[in-house]
């Protein structure tokens, strides 16, 4: 519409420049310049009405975008939350398939998490979970999805690694976690996270059926002692 205004103003200028440099006076067509005259009104008026219209529009639209956002954010941590986990899982799973790649699903339970609110105050274990949430962000990938479940559960979704290479940065997440939790400002918090994964080579199954695989595993991980890494389907733990 801004687009239409300008180049309708542009049009009706360059015609009275020509008219000027041909020499020619407005007098001499003026049925045409009067008809041009009510046409000019009239768009202006039209510009004047939709204008508002269509920056109220945006305005609204931006609005409606950042409740959307604010409802698939975790207030805490800043990550997704379960709902946008679902919604967004189904597409990287379906891009996945479609461009052959693998599929890995990680389910990452804090350890004790109770222990260490009783302890250290909700406060300290609000931080802790805020500690975990930017450890995932910064050893992922952009490409990947990571979420906050609920509570002190978090669950990551990989497309287009190995099983090792899952395995491997699971590991490296749960020792980054041990490491920084025992520095965190000063308290010496004894904090260790237990892992389940599973790992789907063809990603020929939905996102939950990854899910319950992947958690499966997570039980069987805090079953044998916790702080620790298990692979579905009852793969050798790693600890």
């Amino acid at each position: 519409m801004f687009g239409f205004h300008a180049i309708f103003y542009a049009a009706r200028v360059t015609l009275f420049l020509a008219s000027g440099l041909m020499g020619e006076s407005l007098a001499s067509f003026p049925e045409f310049f009067t008809a041009l005259a009510k046409i000019t009104m009239f768009e202006g008026v039209l510009f004047a009405i939709a204008a508002p219209m269509l920056l109220l529009s945006l305005v609204r639209e931006e609005g409606e975008a950042r409740i959307l956002e604010a409802s698939n954010t975790d207030y805490l941590t800043g990550l997704p939350n379960r709902r946008a986990l679902f919604d967004r899982s189904v597409r990287r799973i379906q891009e996945a398939r479609s461009d052959g790649a693998s599929v890995s699903v990680m389910v990452f339970d804090l350890d004790h998490f109770k222990l260490i609110n009783d302890t250290h105050g909700h406060q300290t274990g609000d931080d802790v979970l805020k500690l975990f949430a930017g450890i995932l962000d910064r050893e992922l990938r952009s490409s990947d999805l990571a979420a906050r479940f609920g509570g002190e559960e978090f669950v990551v979704l990989l497309t287009g690694q190995t099983r090792e290479e899952t395995r491997e940065l699971a590991q490296r997440i749960a020792r980054a976690f041990a490491v920084e939790a025992a520095r965190f400002d000063g308290l010496a918090i004894n904090a260790t996270v237990s892992v389940g994964l599973v790992h789907c080579v063809d990603a020929d199954r939905g996102f939950e059926t990854l899910l319950a695989e992947a958690d499966a595993a997570l039980y069987r991980a805090k079953a044998l002692g916790r702080n620790r890494v298990e692979q579905a389907p009852g793969l050798a733990a790693v600890a």
